[in-house]
């Protein structure tokens, strides 16, 4: 009956202002009760002479006095210990919320730095009014405050050490990072925002001068359109004309060859005529002859024989034919030729319309970008194996040539231990290897089959022929030449991705983790093929002048042991 009782009073504990349970309850003379900081508020902003109730808007020509409601007190107490408050609502997700709210969570407009805690507009103005909050720091509102406290001594970060590049508090300046090269954190803010600052007026540079190439682009893409247009419709209208002339022409030798046709017909039909008319008179006196010869009387046969009309006798038939042959087959002779002279020319001007070059010069926006995520550097991964027979005593390749382990030991000074890959890259790659151990481990590269065995000589990244990264726990080290260049990393850069374009000259590392990245990204002009390899060194090298970490006296060292693999893609 006890928790009905309080669920049944439930809305009247709540305060009509902040819409929350009631803190420190007092009544105005209306019977209306608040929470005594919201309707002190609520008072203090209106500009009236009088105040009113905020809900039945009964008006007082003179403030009340605010007595504390005890009843309701005691019964917002209860609800408290007993658990039945309502719960807190959160905020919108796009903002902070009131840390000192219960029930319906209000946004916050200010965080206390001193505090840790995030206020409304109406508890936070406590911080205006008293004295004991006039030193605490307001801000924006903030989401994580608790990631501006140091995790070791709990205070708040006012410092930031360029030696780590990180922030810390005071106690940390006199511990772990003293002696090192520390800024306030206004000053920290000001470096860092001039160097991006910098950042941001070279890539406005960057980003004008490739809207101008974009323009220039599109310029371009719009002419060659309407070039092509112009072209295909210049060929549509010459082909059609072509067409029509052809088959003008196709028309007058069929004409041509109708009406020889027809004169050939003609005399060749009146020779037959006449040569049919004179077989007929033949064939008519011959079977004349044959009836005289088969009669048997003696005295009938001499009277039909004098009567009969005695024809010469035929002289051989030596007419000409007219060989009609010779007439078509110099037509056909001469359109087979004319055939053959047109597919001469139309191949010769052909091969000049196809073999036609645009000479664009190349820019650095016609190389293909650089990928962006692994997803994208996985379309160009490659396979590696690497070679049998270690060139290093201290080497071991094992995993079917995937892998290799190296313990460091006394050993001869004439080669480092390097290990390089059998296949030679070109054109675009991407590849990964994954090392761990107590050392130093360098992902390199060297150009070209013979500069293999002088990387092995002098290290990777020591000549003009190979190029290397030294990855150590914290930082890693590109080197080429005579080029040295530290890239700190906030984490160890144990899986290192490699991504070659050959044909562009690019040659990026990558720190491989949740995403991409970037290293050290190298530009040059490759001729031959490039030989991936790696390189062991141990901790100890990591201490004194380069001439120490990377001279003779590396090869040995009494501790040590690495490996490292390449991963499947």
């Amino acid at each position: 009956m006890a928790e009905a009782d309080i669920s049944m009073n439930m809305e009247h504990v709540c305060c009509a202002i902040c819409l929350d349970m009631l803190h420190d309850p007092v009544t105005i003379p209306c019977g209306h009760s608040y929470c005594v900081n919201c309707i002190t508020h609520f008072w203090d902003q209106d500009d009236r002479r009088r105040s009113c109730c905020p809900q039945c808007r009964r008006s007082f020509d003179v403030r009340p006095e605010l007595n504390r409601n005890t009843i309701l007190a005691g019964l917002v107490e209860k609800l408290w210990k007993s658990g039945n408050c309502p719960p807190k609502s959160p905020p919108p997700s796009d903002s902070v919320g009131c840390d000192a709210c219960r029930g319906n969570i209000l946004p916050a407009v200010k965080s206390c730095l001193v505090c840790l805690a995030s206020y409304c507009e109406l508890h936070v103005q406590p911080h205006f009014e008293s004295p004991a909050f006039k030193k605490h720091k307001l801000v924006a509102p903030c989401k994580r405050l608790q990631e501006k406290i140091c995790s070791v001594h709990d205070r708040l970060y006012e410092f930031y050490c360029r030696t780590d590049q990180a922030c810390v508090c005071y106690l940390c300046t006199m511990g772990e990072h003293e002696g090192h090269d520390i800024l306030t954190a206004e000053n920290a803010r000001a470096e860092k925002g001039e160097e991006l600052r910098s950042l941001g007026r070279t890539l406005n540079q960057g980003i004008q001068q490739r809207e101008k190439v974009s323009q220039d682009l599109k310029k371009t893409v719009k002419n060659i359109k309407c070039s092509a247009q112009e072209a295909s419709g210049e060929v549509e209208r010459t082909s059609t004309e072509l067409l029509a002339s052809i088959k003008r022409r196709h028309s007058e030798v069929m004409e041509f060859l109708k009406a020889q046709e027809k004169t050939e017909l003609r005399g060749a039909e009146g020779l037959l005529e006449r040569v049919e008319m004179e077989i007929a008179d033949l064939r008519k006196t011959a079977a004349d002859l044959e009836k005289t010869l088969e009669t048997n009387d003696h005295i009938d046969f001499l009277q039909s024989y004098l009567f009969l009309n005695h024809p010469s006798v035929p002289q051989a038939f030596d007419v000409p034919i007219p060989n009609h042959k010779a007439t078509f087959k110099k037509v056909i002779k001469f359109v087979s030729k004319l055939q053959k002279i047109l597919e001469n020319i139309c191949g010769t001007h052909m091969s000049n319309i196809l073999e036609t070059e645009t000479n664009i010069p190349e820019t650095p926006l016609s190389v293909i970008p650089e990928p962006k995520t692994r997803k994208d550097f996985l379309h160009y991964s490659c396979y590696l194996t690497l070679d049998s027979a270690p060139g290093h005593p201290n080497l071991c390749v094992c995993e079917g040539g995937r892998a290799v382990e190296w313990v460091a030991g006394a050993s001869s000074g004439s080669v480092w231990p390097q290990m390089n890959c059998r296949e030679g890259l070109t054109g675009r790659c991407y590849w990964e290897a994954q090392w761990s151990g107590s050392g130093i481990c360098t992902v390199g590269l060297t150009e070209g089959r013979e500069s293999r065995g002088l990387a092995v000589k002098s290290g990777f990244g020591r000549d003009t022929l190979s190029w290397g990264l030294d990855c150590f726990q914290l930082s890693c080290v590109f080197r080429h030449g005579n080029d040295n260049v530290t890239v700190v990393t906030p984490r160890a850069a144990n899986t290192v991705g490699v991504y070659l374009d050959h044909r562009a000259g690019i040659l990026s590392f990558y720190s491989v983790s949740d995403k991409m990245t970037l290293l050290h990204r190298a530009h040059a002009c490759f001729t031959q093929p490039l030989y991936p390899g790696f390189g062991f060194w141990a901790n100890a090298w990591q201490i004194g002048t380069d001439s120490v970490l990377f001279g003779r006296s590396a090869l040995t060292s009494e501790k040590g042991h690495m490996s490292v693999k390449l991963l499947n893609l």
